[in-house]
């Protein structure tokens, strides 16, 4: 990855499910996320998206032994230990709105709030 350049590589259980979950949804040429609740209809257009992008993805299988470990180390949830753990695996730095979870991590990850950027 060039210096600059920004990549998407969710886990591979970022995905779409007919009536709750997050739900990515093609509005106006971005990628919007939706919450739980939306229809079928909206899921599947969301799941077309999203194949159609074409998304790297990590199988969240590869990841699921890291991301225990740092979940019962830190006291965090396993679903938000994977992007941790996954930002591990690709030498990248997770870049996250979830303030608590890049304060109880920095110290130790490659970790960022959002807001510090």
């Amino acid at each position: 990855m060039e210096t600059g350049e920004s990549r998407v590589a969710p886990p591979f259980s970022f995905c779409p499910s007919p009536g709750g979950g997050l739900v990515p949804l093609l509005e106006t040429g971005r990628l919007a996320v939706f919450a739980p609740g939306c229809s079928n209809a909206a899921a599947e257009t969301g799941l077309a998206s999203l194949i159609e992008r074409k998304l790297p993805t990590v199988s969240s299988p590869i990841l699921l032994e890291a991301a225990f470990r740092i979940a019962t180390a830190f006291d965090r949830t396993v679903y938000d230990s994977l992007y941790v753990a996954l930002a591990v695996h690709s030498k990248a730095q997770l870049i996250t709105a979830d303030e608590p979870l890049a304060n109880s991590l920095a110290a130790h990850f490659p970790v960022k709030w959002l807001g510090a950027v």
